[in-house]
Parts: C-alpha cells; sequence; structure tokens
C-alpha cells in the first residue's frame, strides 16, 4: 500500500488545477475589462449623472449648461416623468438612459474575479480536507 505524500510537492499538485484556473479567470477578467474600456456604455462608470425629464418618449436634460435631448426607446410616459440620463459632458452622442446596461456592465467585469477567488478558496479547503484526512488515517 502507497502511503500519501507529505513533502511540498503535494501541496502544489493539489493546488496547481485550482492556481490555473484561478489564472485563466483573472485574464479572462483583464479582457472583460478591457471590452469595457472601449465599450460606448462606459459613460455609465465616467459620465455625469444627470436628472432629466421624458415627454412623449424624448428625454430633455441639462450638461453644464447646455441643453440636450435623447431619444427614449421605451414606451413614452402618458405624462412628464424624470429619468436619469449619464453623460458625457464633452460628446453628447454618447450619453446613455439608465437602465439595467450598468449593473450588467458591472457583473460582466466583476464576475470573472470573484470566479477566481471561489475558485482558489474551493482549492484551499479541498487541501485542508485532504489533509484532514491523511493525518487521520496514519
Amino acid at each position: 500500500m502507497r502511503e500519501p505524500r507529505t513533502d511540498g510537492r503535494e501541496r502544489d499538485e493539489l493546488l496547481r488545477p485550482y492556481r490555473i484556473a484561478a489564472v485563466v479567470l483573472i485574464v479572462l477578467g483583464v479582457l472583460c475589462v478591457l471590452v469595457e474600456l472601449q465599450s460606448p456604455s462606459l459613460v455609465y462608470w465616467t459620465g455625469e449623472r444627470v436628472t432629466g425629464t421624458n415627454d412623449g418618449g424624448i428625454v430633455f436634460y441639462s450638461v453644464d449648461g447646455q441643453d440636450r435631448t435623447l431619444n427614449d426607446p421605451r414606451e413614452a410616459p402618458v405624462r412628464p416623468e424624470p429619468t436619469v440620463v449619464y453623460a458625457d459632458p464633452e460628446d453628447g452622442s454618447r450619453d446613455r438612459l439608465a437602465g439595467v446596461g450598468k449593473a450588467f456592465d458591472a457583473v460582466f467585469v466583476l464576475t470573472p474575479f470573484v470566479g477566481a477567488g471561489a475558485v482558489l478558496v474551493v482549492g484551499v479547503v479541498r487541501r485542508r480536507s485532504r489533509r484532514r484526512v491523511a493525518r487521520l488515517g496514519t
């Protein structure tokens, strides 16, 4: 019967697949950040949050004293209602209406990093449980 190894190589062998998976997820996360930096929705994070008024499907708002409008693709409200707009003070063509886009972008960017942390935690817990079983078996 083969006795379990207790040298440092055993620990490295147990954690190696988890480390590789974590590195892959981190690289994927960095790629997601780079995609987000090139995305028009970057204005959700870097733009100015202003309140406008949706009147008949057109949002009227002001940025640095300059009046702007933005078409709202959703159904037009019966009465004018306040609406949040994320505006680029330098380029009005990049302005975006508030919605689920900001949450989607956050999930898109953060998921690989959270996954990498979870994979490392699972690897450490698994290594500890194997060590505990090896100690109890001897």
